[in-house]
């Protein structure tokens, strides 16, 4: 399993163009076939941070998100949006629920 949490911080004149996107990013992500989750999140008290929750069923699924057209494209176009400092990354492992649990419970075949 491969879990990745992202935390973003969007320029404020780019916000709505952002969610906008990144939500379009996220419904394309799902539908690949290493991708068990993809969650887009808001920080409610700064609404300008926004946080990304990834599942891939392995590293190598992740390495094949990220050289799929559309996420060229997503990263290209929302590089100018972000504050440039304030991007983080951390890779996560689950305690609860197990791996075995999010395997059990992926779908068998995606398109």
């Amino acid at each position: 399993m491969y879990a990745i949490l992202g935390t973003i911080k969007v320029k404020p004149a780019h916000l709505e163009e952002f969610v906008e996107h990144v939500r379009r990013h996220a419904e394309h992500s799902v539908q690949e076939p290493g991708c068990l989750r993809f969650d887009v999140l808001q920080d409610d008290d700064d609404p300008l941070t926004i946080c990304l929750y990834e599942v891939f069923g392995a590293e190598a699924d992740l390495v094949a998100h990220r050289a799929r057209e559309y996420y060229r494209h997503w990263m290209e176009i929302s590089r100018e949006w972000r504050e440039p400092t304030s991007g983080s990354r951390r890779r996560l492992h689950h305690i609860h629920p197990p791996d075995t649990d999010w395997v059990a419970a992926a779908p068998e075949v995606r398109s």
